[in-house]
């Protein structure tokens, strides 16, 4: 196994890759296709620092989160939230093998 870390722009001409850990930066929130792209069929990403939806601010109640949309809702994927601590998140992606 290799493990890589950097700037994952200069880091996706190695992909696809079959364990994304998407942590800082706006990726997750900018470019999720970008990333979903890099996931080899079978692939798993790793979504952090999610604040669980009871937890939003006044002015994000009641709102869709793209984050969210995205990641949960792509029919190429099979996610889940899964809470860490009671005040955090995380969400687990695979991409499917045949989209």
């Amino acid at each position: 196994m290799t493990v890589l870390q950097g700037d994952w722009h200069e880091l996706l001409s190695r992909g696809p890759f079959q364990l994304l850990f998407a942590d800082g930066g706006k990726a997750k929130e900018n470019e999720p296709e970008t990333l979903l792209q890099a996931m080899a069929p079978g692939g798993a990403i790793l979504i952090d620092d999610m604040t669980p939806e009871e937890y939003f601010p006044p002015e994000r109640q009641g709102k869709i989160d793209p984050v969210r949309e995205f990641w949960l809702n792509d029919l190429r994927l099979y996610a889940c939230e899964l809470r860490v601590t009671p005040r955090t998140s995380v969400i687990l992606a695979i991409r499917k093998t045949d989209d």
